[in-house]
C-alpha cells in the first residue's frame, strides 16, 4: 500500500501547520477535516489556543459547500478514559461527544 501511495512526513509545528493547511483554498464539494489523537496534551497553552483560533476562524469562513470538520480523540483526565468527539462548520459549532475509548481503540462505548 505505501508503494502505491507514499506518506509524506512532514517535521514541523503543529500550530504552523495547521494554520498553513487553513489557508490553502478548499474546493467547492469537499470537506475539510482535522483530526488527531492524544496529541492535545502535548501541544502546550500557546499551540493549543492557536489551533483552536484558527479553527474557528477557518469555521466562519465555511460554508455548505465547503464544510470543516474537527475530529479528535482525547483523554478526559476526570473521567480517565479518551473521548472521541467531533466540531463541524457550518452548523454545529459545539463540540458533540461521539464516544469513549480506550486509548489504543480495545473498546469504544457510543456517547
Amino acid at each position: 500500500m505505501l508503494r502505491e501511495r507514499p506518506v509524506a512526513l512532514a517535521c514541523g509545528d503543529a500550530a504552523d501547520w495547521v494554520e498553513a493547511r487553513l489557508a490553502v483554498p478548499q474546493a467547492a464539494g469537499q470537506t475539510r477535516v482535522l483530526m488527531h489523537s492524544v496529541v492535545w496534551q502535548y501541544l502546550g497553552a500557546e499551540r493549543q489556543t492557536r489551533i483552536d483560533a484558527a479553527m474557528v476562524a477557518a469555521g466562519a469562513r465555511a460554508t455548505a459547500e465547503r464544510p470543516l470538520a474537527w475530529v479528535r480523540m482525547e483523554p478526559n483526565r476526570d473521567l480517565a478514559r479518551h473521548e472521541v468527539t467531533i466540531r463541524c462548520w457550518p452548523g454545529a459549532e459545539t463540540p458533540a461527544l461521539l464516544a469513549h475509548t480506550h486509548p489504543h481503540g480495545t473498546w469504544i462505548e457510543a456517547a
